[in-house]
């Protein structure tokens, strides 16, 4: 089914998923009503009423736990770039604790100064 799904211009996907269940569940209400009186459906509204009360906050603390894991995971994510971030100026930083190398000619292989200006991105 998803398969097929992906394989359908976005248009016609948002008509067979939204629209026309919409229209279904419209027309399912307007029936019902017809065919079942108004009095017997009201003698149902205060159980109802309680059950869609229980049902909205089993899925207000099932969305407030996702909504934490998601939060954890996005604070672990910025973590790890700010480690990978400074990565390269440590590395920079013991380069420059280090004597340069020097070439067959007797210069070195990259100046200080350079180097200096790499790590603080100058």
């Amino acid at each position: 089914m998803s398969l097929f799904l992906a394989g359908l211009p976005l248009w016609v996907a948002a008509i067979l998923l939204v629209v026309l269940p919409t229209i279904a569940a419209m027309c399912g209400s307007v029936l019902m009503r017809r065919r079942i009186g108004l009095e017997r459906l009201a003698s149902n509204n205060d159980i109802a009423g309680f059950k869609f009360a229980t049902v909205g906050v089993i899925y207000a603390v099932l969305l407030a736990f996702a909504e934490i894991v998601v939060w954890e995971k996005f604070s672990d994510a910025e973590t790890a770039v700010v480690q990978e971030a400074g990565a390269p100026r440590h590395s920079i930083g013991s380069l420059l604790a280090r004597s340069p190398k020097r070439s067959r000619h007797g210069r070195p292989w990259a100046t200080t100064s350079g180097l200096r200006s790499i790590g603080t991105g100058h």
